[in-house]
């Protein structure tokens, strides 16, 4: 993933997306976003 935008998108809308997403606050890639 190249941008916190591309990481919210698979935290939403792919199955495996929650992964991203380690502290559950919605936020996908803490490193990223």
């Amino acid at each position: 993933m190249s941008s916190c935008e591309d990481a919210q998108w698979y935290l939403h809308n792919c199955a495996w997306g929650r992964k991203l997403d380690r502290d559950g606050d919605g936020v996908a890639c803490e490193t990223l976003c």
